[in-house]
Order: C-alpha cells, then sequence, then structure tokens
C-alpha cells in the first residue's frame, strides 16, 4: 500500500524547484491533485512538462496548465520491462 506518494512527488517538486536544482521537470501522471505543485514549481521559473499514455483520462485544465505535454506510447513501457 503506498500512502501519502503523490504528496511526497509535490513537495519534492516544489522544493527542489525553489532550490534550482532543475530547470525543467516532466511529470508522469494523470492525477490533477498535482497541480498545485506544478503552479508552485512554474513559479520559481520552472518549466514543468506532462508525460502521459495513451488512454489516460487528464482534466483539460490540468492539461493547460503544464508548459508542454508528451504522449507516451505503450512501446516504452515494452522496452523498459525486466
Amino acid at each position: 500500500t503506498q500512502k501519502g506518494v503523490d504528496m511526497k512527488i509535490g513537495v519534492d517538486l516544489v522544493q527542489m524547484s525553489m532550490r534550482k536544482d532543475f530547470d525543467t521537470a516532466i511529470l508522469i501522471s494523470a492525477d490533477s491533485d498535482f497541480q498545485y505543485a506544478v503552479e508552485k514549481a512554474q513559479e520559481a521559473d520552472v518549466k514543468v512538462r506532462l508525460a502521459y499514455f495513451q488512454g489516460s483520462s487528464i482534466n483539460k485544465d490540468f492539461q493547460k496548465s503544464f508548459d508542454g505535454i508528451e504522449l507516451l506510447h505503450d512501446d516504452l513501457l515494452d522496452k523498459c520491462k525486466m
């Protein structure tokens, strides 16, 4: 059971953005609960891109909050399998 993982990812995104650890972040998620963290990272001048797999149901307002969007294909997952 994973408890609080989304919250931890969101907090890490904001903290690392504020420290200027990177200039671009890529979030692989369809969960609009990340929207506030995305906005805060962008306030720290970090570009945040959304990556998602075909068939994911993503809120349109959530999509609009990103600096770019990338569609990931299932063959990528096949390449990552062990």
